[in-house]
């Protein structure tokens, strides 16, 4: 159990050889309930805060394959490195009344240059948590949350909460007599430099305000009560993208009561084409025909980049985009009755009236 933990201190890591490693650096606490197979282990951490800023340094002369980085302002990885091949660790995980302040940092470049990587899985950088882990029937839970630093990378999955949301994972607020406390993110997240629309460094990125994957999750609704005020921002030579709350989501429903009232942007460059550059929505980026419910959005998408002359798409209040200001790669919604199919009970918000779910009474 970490109970009023707070960490003010810098936590710098650079590659000095060329030997793989795995990395875990959170402020906190780097690695919880790695290895945990055969028992269960329980674990809490609450009222924790870190303010210190967290850097991760990869020189690609001494990158190798199997290299991962898992950074999070208050805990590197829950469950540990298993994402990749399937298995998971036997942790319930309640994480509460936490907080990052602190800029967190993930840079592999090559000589003096960002590299472009083709691949996803080489880091993970969460306000809270890198990356969430745990087998079927058990949980990580995120409640009361909240993140206020900037989350920068060259690539990898970027969130202002949870960067990769795996089985057993609810990120969420709490509802209550009073109104609705909300896990919020108001930090900058993805890009180093979100206004260079010429940009090309930088490999493939999913970055979301809440979460940048939800893959899977034991819970009907994963992600509840969020809120994104944090401009959101991918670059890259391929597909993927960017959401006010999660970039890429996998299951249907799973997103409920959320909030995003800031600008969503994803700049293709190089190889990237106009139907990859449209991974972009103001509730979730990449994620074809998994709907969302309840969700308010006041803020833009949009989608600019080099490769297609002209290319300059923000949304404004066009009824027709609203579709695409909640969630990415779908048809355009043009009626009430499709919205109703499509994002049943989402709302356009001007970011200071309540949504109706924050004013009905306590579920």
């Amino acid at each position: 159990t970490f109970k009023s933990c707070r960490n003010k201190g810098l936590i710098h890591i650079e590659e000095q050889t060329n030997s793989s490693n795995v990395v875990y650096a959170g402020g906190i606490i780097g690695l919880a309930g790695s290895g945990a197979k055969g028992k269960a282990l329980d674990m809490s951490m609450s009222d924790c805060h870190n303010e210190g800023d967290i850097t991760r340094i990869v020189n690609d002369m001494v990158f190798k394959s199997n290299d991962r980085t898992f950074c999070g302002g208050i805990c590197g990885a829950i469950g540990g490195d298993n994402r990749s091949h399937g298995t998971y660790d036997n942790v319930n995980a309640m994480v509460s009344d936490c907080s990052n302040s602190g800029t967190i940092v993930f840079n592999r470049f090559s000589g003096e240059t960002s590299f472009k990587e083709t691949v996803l899985n080489e880091s993970y950088t969460g306000g809270i948590a890198g990356v969430t882990n745990c087998a079927s029937g058990y949980q990580a839970v995120v409640s009361n949350c909240g993140n206020s630093g900037n989350i920068l990378s060259t690539a990898g999955y970027n969130a202002g909460i949870v960067a990769f949301s795996n089985l057993g994972t609810r990120i969420c607020g709490e509802k209550t007599a009073d109104g609705v406390i909300y896990t919020k993110n108001s930090g900058r997240i993805g890009m180093f430099n979100p206004d260079n629309y010429g940009e090309t460094g930088g490999g493939y990125m999913l970055s979301g305000g809440i979460c940048a994957c939800l893959k899977e999750s034991s819970y009907s609704v994963a992600i509840e009560y969020c809120s994104n005020e944090g401009l959101v921002a991918a670059s890259t030579d391929g597909k993927i993208g960017a959401g006010g709350i999660v970039a890429d989501l996998r299951i249907s429903d799973a997103v409920q009561h959320c909030r995003n009232n800031a600008i969503v942007r994803f700049l293709p460059s190089g190889r990237c084409t106009v139907s990859n550059a449209v991974a972009t929505g103001q509730i979730s980026g990449k994620g074809t025909d998994f709907k969302v419910r309840d969700c308010a959005v006041g803020g833009r998408y949009g989608r600019k980049g080099t490769t297609t002359a002209g290319l300059d798409k923000f949304g404004g209040d066009e009824r027709y985009l609203f579709s695409k200001f909640i969630y990415a790669l779908s048809s355009d919604i043009t009626t009430q009755d499709q919205l109703d199919v499509f994002a049943p009970g989402c709302t356009w918000w001007d970011g200071v009236t309540p949504p109706d779910w924050e004013t009905s009474s306590a579920d």
